[in-house]
């Protein structure tokens, strides 16, 4: 927790470590304190932009908690696409695609199962990651699915999730062969959980996001 984090960055840190703080969880915010305090201000990752609604606390904290991390971090960042480092102003930033979760593993399945196929669609939903291809390919894949298919498109992530709901409603009102599976704003062990009910993972990273 908040006290561990802060713990860590008095006693543990050296003036010459270099500190990246994944995301900006209120949590860390001490530690970002005592960093900046010690002159080892850390380097900011953010991989899922705060939301600008908004419509509820949790909406309002994240969203404080991204200001407030970001005056303490350095002023350089990690992103997860050039959308991102756009929309949020990241005039100074790496993008950096791809993650690895050790220990992670699809479902496996016999090649006459007759479970629905699931494939799982996440991360920052955004352009530069494909989600307009993405939206794109399910209205083509209407056309041309059959009934007896059964199909589960898994989205995850932060993003575009009106143009998901849109997407969703519009593959509902059309056959009962595909189906979107919405989880937004889901924990890591919630994400992991969805990933490990999935056959398949779509990487739609775009030519202009290398």
């Amino acid at each position: 927790g908040a006290v561990g984090f802060a713990s860590f960055s008095m006693f543990r840190v050296k003036a010459t470590d270099r500190v990246i703080f994944y995301n900006y969880a209120p949590e860390l915010l001490l530690s970002a304190v005592i960093l900046r305090l010690r002159g080892n201000s850390a380097l900011l990752d953010i991989e899922d932009a705060p939301s600008k609604k908004l419509g509820g606390l949790w909406e309002g904290a994240s969203f404080l908690g991204y200001v407030a991390m970001r005056l303490l971090a350095r002023k350089r960042y990690l992103t997860v696409s050039h959308e991102l480092a756009r929309n949020y102003s990241l005039t100074r930033s790496c993008v950096v695609y791809g993650a690895v979760l050790p220990g992670a593993v699809m479902r496996a399945r016999t090649p006459d199962d007759s479970l629905e196929y699931r494939v799982l669609y996440g991360g920052s939903l955004s352009a530069d990651n494909g989600l307009d291809l993405f939206c794109n390919a399910v209205e083509v894949l209407l056309d041309e699915i059959s009934q007896a298919d059964r199909i589960t498109l898994v989205v995850t992530g932060f993003g575009g999730e009106e143009k998901i709901e849109r997407l969703a409603s519009l593959v509902g009102g059309r056959t009962t062969a595909l189906r979107i599976e919405r989880h937004f704003n889901c924990s890591v062990d919630d994400y992991e959980r969805i990933m490990c009910q999935c056959d398949a993972a779509l990487s739609l990273r775009m030519p202009v996001s290398t």
